[in-house]
C-alpha cells in the first residue's frame, strides 16, 4: 500500500466510517510487522501528520459548534427521503412561505440536525403569481418537496449543500 493510497484511506475512515484517528494509528502499527516497520517509516510519519491534523479540525469544529452540515455528509435527495412529515396544511401560500414551513417541519423532525439549504433561482420572477396550496398527512419530506415544485411549476436541482428551485422552462 502506497503511502498516497495510505493517506486517503485513512480519510475516508476517519471522514466516512467514523473512525477516530487514533484507532487509525493503532490499527496500522498492528497490521505492521516488526521489520518492515522501519522501511514504512516515512508513511507512518505521513499517518501521523494527518492523525494529529483530524484531530485539531475536530476539536476547532466541537469549540465552534459546526460539528454538522446541513446534509450530515448525506445528498440531500436522500436525506430527505429518511424524514417523514406528520402532516401540512398550505392554503395559497408563495413558494417562499412553502419552503421556509418545509424547513421548519425539516428541522422539527430532526430536532435541528439537518436544517436544508434551499435557494430560489428566480431571476425573471416566474414564481411570482404561484401559489402552493396542498394538505398532507405522514409523506416523505422529498416528495412533499416534489409536490411544492409541480405547483409552483418549478423543476429541483440537488447539489452537495443546497437545494436550488427554478422554473421549468415551457
Amino acid at each position: 500500500m502506497t503511502a498516497r493510497f495510505r493517506l486517503i484511506y485513512c480519510t475516508y475512515q476517519s471522514l466516512c466510517l467514523k473512525i477516530t484517528p487514533l484507532n487509525i494509528m493503532k490499527n496500522m502499527i498492528k497490521s505492521r510487522k516488526p521489520r518492515i516497520l522501519a522501511s514504512n517509516l516515512p508513511s507512518i510519519l505521513h499517518a501521523v501528520i494527518f492523525a494529529v491534523s483530524v484531530l485539531c479540525l475536530n476539536i476547532q469544529a466541537k469549540e465552534l459548534g459546526t460539528t454538522q452540515t446541513s446534509f450530515n455528509n448525506i445528498h440531500p435527495k436522500y436525506a430527505l427521503k429518511k424524514i417523514n412529515i406528520p402532516s401540512v396544511d398550505f392554503h395559497q401560500l408563495t413558494i417562499d412561505e412553502a419552503l421556509e414551513i418545509l424547513t421548519i417541519k425539516i428541522e422539527q423532525q430532526t430536532d435541528k440536525k439537518i436544517t436544508p439549504n434551499f435557494i430560489i433561482h428566480d431571476p425573471e420572477g416566474a414564481f411570482k403569481n404561484s401559489k402552493v396550496t396542498m394538505q398532507l398527512r405522514n409523506i416523505p419530506a422529498s416528495i412533499m418537496l416534489e409536490y411544492i415544485a409541480n405547483q409552483a411549476r418549478a423543476s429541483i436541482r440537488y447539489d452537495r449543500h443546497a437545494i436550488i428551485i427554478f422554473p421549468r422552462k415551457r
